[in-house]
């Protein structure tokens, strides 16, 4: 299932009047472990529009190369954190279902028992919510 892409984020951006052609430039020039990171750390910051176009490069990259093994690592954690973020901070719980059940599947893909057991959790906090 895709979600979503830098591209539709730019787009998003541009219609609140912003302007994250720059932004968006730097983030493609990032390793995804840096990416991830970014992301992070703009939810942190309640900073949505860069910590989803951050995340959003590393899902992007995935789907050119589904087969890379360490792409699937960073899949993972990209589309947990956009879950999360979707969630917590943009309270979007359909969004954040998506997202997190697409990072359930690649992590079962994967045999990662330590993601699937933190995607879960997430999953569980949702339907609680």
């Amino acid at each position: 299932m895709i979600i979503c892409f830098a591209s539709v984020i730019c787009a998003v951006a541009e219609e609140r009047g912003k302007n994250f052609t720059g932004q968006a430039d730097y983030y493609f020039s990032l390793d995804n472990g840096s990416l991830i990171n970014e992301g992070v750390e703009n939810i942190r910051k309640g900073d949505n529009d860069n910590a989803q176009m951050a995340l959003s490069v590393v899902v992007k990259r995935y789907m050119q190369n589904p087969d890379d093994s360490d792409g699937k690592g960073y899949a993972i954690q990209a589309y947990y954190n956009l879950g999360i973020l979707h969630s917590t901070h943009m309270l979007d719980y359909n969004k954040a279902y998506r997202y997190l059940k697409t990072a359930l599947k690649i992590a079962e893909e994967d045999s990662n028992i330590y993601r699937l057991a933190y995607i879960h959790t997430a999953l569980a906090n949702l339907y609680s919510a």
